[in-house]
């Protein structure tokens, strides 16, 4: 009895979140207009374009019926254990599947894009103020040969041997911009701030009288 009110319980919270999730979207203005969330990161997230069919709640009521009545064949039938496992397995497959991209645009969708972009430049990528590997994995560079590409202090002074693009969150911008006065902000999106480093080599040649 313990175990099928457990999974009940747990069946009905993952059908209420994947029910509400497709809903979040649609009232996401009202959301950040009452103030509920307090991270200024958080609030840029949720102002992502991402496209939602409208159909997307039924998965979350589909998936959670599926749990009651294989509950409910629990008692008759040692055979309904099969479709509980079933239920779950392809209940939470499909919705990985619909809900993962989604929910990753407004995460990270912005900075991924950026990373896209700069897969054919030769250049370096870093992240400031938050730590992440999604610019290795997207950004496809090949292994750096400069003895040097490892020295995050090196890359941010303008002195590296090729455009250095560094990505920073809203919330980190100005402490940024303070210790680092080669950055030079390219543009924001959804949370994210894209910076580029102003080469010294490259000002000093164009101006003879920067040292």
């Amino acid at each position: 009895a313990w175990l099928k009110w457990s999974i009940g319980l747990i069946g009905t919270v993952l059908g209420l979140l994947f029910t509400a999730l497709p809903l979040v979207d649609r009232y996401k203005t009202e959301i950040i207009e009452s103030g509920l969330i307090k991270d200024r990161f958080a609030v840029a997230n949720l102002q992502a374009d991402v496209y939602w069919s409208g159909w997307e709640w039924l998965l979350g009521i589909l998936f959670w019926l599926g749990i009651m009545a294989s509950l409910w064949f629990l008692g008759r039938s040692r055979r309904a254990i099969f479709g509980l496992l079933v239920t779950c397995l392809l209940g939470l497959e499909l919705l990985s599947l619909v809900y993962i991209p989604k929910v990753e645009q407004y995460s990270q969708g912005a900075a991924i894009a950026f990373y896209e972009s700069k897969q054919q430049e030769d250049c370096y990528l870093l992240t400031v103020g938050f730590k992440s590997y999604a610019h290795l994995f997207y950004g496809r560079k090949p292994p750096p040969t400069h003895p040097r590409h490892a020295d995050k202090e090196w890359l941010l002074s303008g002195e590296a041997d090729k455009p250095v693009y560094v990505v920073t969150k809203n919330i980190r911008k100005e402490e940024q911009l303070n210790w680092h006065p080669q950055l030079r902000v390219l543009y924001e999106k959804n949370g994210f701030v894209f910076l580029q480093v102003r080469s010294v080599l490259i000002t000093s040649s164009e101006n003879p009288s920067v040292q």
